[in-house]
């Protein structure tokens, strides 16, 4: 699944509404953990603020290309 929200609408709640239905699905449906993969120069502290825990970086060109000097990122959130 994949989650996107364009600049000109960050920072308005859209992201976090987004995400408390799919936790809650998530959560309903018995799903143990939710693993994503970001761009730490786009997301990070955006996952980290609603309680993903960083697992750690790897190098993507697909990262590299969409931002440059972007590194990417695995975050888990258990949802035990």
């Amino acid at each position: 699944m994949l989650f996107v929200v364009s600049n000109e609408h960050q920072g308005k709640g859209y992201g976090t509404k987004l995400w408390a239905g799919f936790k809650e699905q998530c959560i309903k449906s018995g799903v143990g953990s939710i693993i994503v993969e970001t761009n730490k120069l786009g997301a990070s502290s955006f996952y980290e603020g609603i309680g993903f825990r960083h697992l750690g970086d790897f190098d993507s060109p697909l990262h590299e290309f969409a931002t440059k000097g972007g590194q990417a990122c695995m975050y888990e959130y258990s949802c035990q």
